[in-house]
């Protein structure tokens, strides 16, 4: 077994059994060992990563971990639907670190319970910018009101409250978010 991997296991088994400082040694060391071009590795590591910080407390190091492992595992998937230049683009990350914020806030502790969620949630959210990145009327927008657009935007997720879902629905239709 890959060195990378023996310590990304051997994080992941101490992050379970609640030492977080240990496991967050050990995860740092895998980033060290794991080969650049591994991104399901690599993306997977930064998860682990995320949710030892989320553990330790710290919300912000954890959702910019988790930002970067969900782009990171896309960009092994070698997704065809988000080219390299939209994936790299600054309005995306936007998007995606505004509707994943979101998505946590709405978790009990901030955090996802497992990778195959976060992998959903990231999902969810790219093919929502995939969906609205063209649209001709944020091309007129200044870069302040396609921010604001952003936080217009809900995307329902699976775990969200159902009291949070109902007032985004109007008579059994979507709230239309471009007037």
């Amino acid at each position: 077994m890959k060195e990378c991997r023996k310590l990304l296991i051997e994080g992941k088994k101490l992050l379970f059994t609640l030492k977080s400082h240990e496991a967050m040694n050990k995860l740092r060391q895998a980033l060290e060992k794991c080969e650049c071009r591994n991104f399901i590795e690599l993306g997977e590591i930064l998860f682990y990563l995320g949710l030892a910080f989320s553990k330790m407390g710290h919300k912000e190091y954890a959702r910019r971990c988790w930002l970067n492992a969900f782009n990171v595992r896309d960009i092994a998937e070698n997704t065809a639907s988000l080219k390299t230049e939209q994936h790299n683009n600054a309005e995306w990350n936007m998007f995606h670190s505004i509707q994943l914020s979101r998505y946590l806030s709405q978790k009990r502790a901030f955090r996802f319970d497992t990778l195959a969620e976060g992998d959903m949630v990231h999902d969810l959210i790219k093919a929502t910018w995939m969906e609205i990145y063209q649209l001709p009327q944020l091309k007129s927008m200044s870069s302040k009101e396609r921010v604001n657009y952003y936080y217009t935007i809900t995307i329902v997720f699976p775990e969200m409250n159902l009291k949070e879902v109902r007032k985004y629905f109007n008579a059994d239709k979507i709230v239309s978010f471009l007037q």
